[in-house]
């Protein structure tokens, strides 16, 4: 079993980077409704009552649901980080499909 400490770890670095794509109130606000997870203002967890693993899946679900292409690329780095969680996860993070307009574009001297 994974230590608590290192998911709350874990959960205050996802929130945090949400908090800097997503802004801090909405990142927060998504955080706030998962239950048995308790996020200061900084968004650093204070506190996770229930099923650790379940609480991680309820968090990334709904960021999901606000930016999937977002949130699935900063699942996948921080589970890269978090082997052990990562492992417990279990769930495949699909593929990520990050596409740039501005790389798309064919060149104006390409023929």
């Amino acid at each position: 079993m994974i230590p608590t400490q290192k998911y709350k770890k874990f959960l205050s670095d996802l929130i945090r980077r949400h908090m800097l794509i997503l802004g801090p109130n909405i990142a927060r606000d998504v955080a706030f409704q998962v239950q048995g997870l308790s996020v200061d203002s900084s968004g650093d967890v204070s506190g996770i009552s229930g099923d650790q693993l379940l609480i991680t899946k309820d968090l990334i679900g709904g960021y999901m649901n606000l930016s999937a292409p977002v949130t699935q690329l900063i699942a996948y780095q921080l589970l890269e980080q978090y082997p052990d969680i990562r492992a417990e996860y279990n769930d495949p993070i699909t593929d990520i499909n990050l596409t740039c307009s501005l790389m798309e574009r064919e060149s104006p001297n390409a023929k």
